[in-house]
């Protein structure tokens, strides 16, 4: 086996275990290992940019690592296949980097396992790029710096359309009611500002069940503007939550605020 294809297997083999595992506590709603409670890899998880078109992200990463597997086995596509899994592996470099813009600019949380999963995107990009093999079959292919192009600006903006309707709030489910109404019974309060980002991301994953959230307005120019009361409070990072009289910075994943607060869920009644 050349030198090149063992590379891509042991890449996409820890691809395939990062995705398959990050799958399972997507399913299970199991918190990750190694990543602690309420930590970017929750937040990210649990925001509404964990999906397109409603698959998860790890599926898709999951999907794309058995497939690169699958190509460099078949011998049956010749040096060919050098080019299928690079033009594989330049969407899996697109759309990594379009979600790690979202972790930086507008989740504003870091999920350590989906980092590591788009080195490992990077590492096969790069080590096909770099073989005698790919470098042989797009030789008399001048068209291909055009098409990567093309290719990479179509999977950005794709999914930028994808999560163009996340921006507004989806129908809760009756946990995340119960949760919400519970944070309100219970006094606790979130201080944020509309300009803020990452604001607008916590308020996403509750839906429209945050209506029942004390949401406290700390920026003067915003709609029922209590800044007064937050520069009272010494708030100077956005959002802030307030649960059980201590302040706590940051966006929050849903698992975290339920167990800050106390709350816990319903458990449907049997019939006897």
């Amino acid at each position: 086996m050349k030198k090149t294809d063992t590379l891509i297997l042991i890449f996409s083999a820890l691809g395939i275990i990062i995705s398959a595992y990050l799958s399972y506590t997507y399913f299970s709603s199991e918190q990750t290992t190694f990543c602690l409670s309420g930590s970017g890899c929750d937040v990210v998880k649990e925001s509404p940019f964990s999906k397109v078109f409603g698959i998860s992200v790890p599926y898709i990463g999951l999907l794309g690592y058995i497939i690169v597997v699958l190509t460099v086995l078949y011998k049956g596509l010749g040096s060919s296949r050098y080019s299928i899994i690079y033009y594989l592996s330049l969407v899996g470099v697109a759309f990594s980097s379009y979600l790690t813009y979202l972790e930086v600019a507008v989740i504003k949380a870091i999920c350590s396992y989906c980092v590591l999963s788009a080195i490992l995107v990077l590492a096969i990009f790069v080590t096909v790029l770099i073989s005698k093999q790919f470098k042989s079959a797009t030789s008399k292919n001048n068209k291909f710096i055009l098409t990567s192009t093309i290719i990479f600006i179509v999977i950005i903006g794709g999914s930028y359309i994808a999560h163009s309707g996340v921006r507004k709030a989806a129908p809760a489910t009756k946990t995340m009611i119960e949760l919400a109404k519970h944070l309100n019974s219970t006094n606790s309060s979130m201080y944020g500002s509309y300009t803020c980002q990452h604001c607008n991301t916590q308020k996403l994953m509750f839906g429209d069940a945050f209506k029942y959230i004390n949401y406290v307005e700390c920026n003067p120019g915003g709609q029922n503007s209590k800044a007064s009361l937050c520069s009272e409070k010494g708030i100077d990072s956005y959002p802030t939550w307030e649960i059980k009289g201590q302040l706590l910075q940051g966006a929050k994943s849903i698992r975290e605020l339920a167990r800050l607060s106390g709350f816990k869920p319903q458990k449907p009644s049997s019939d006897k």
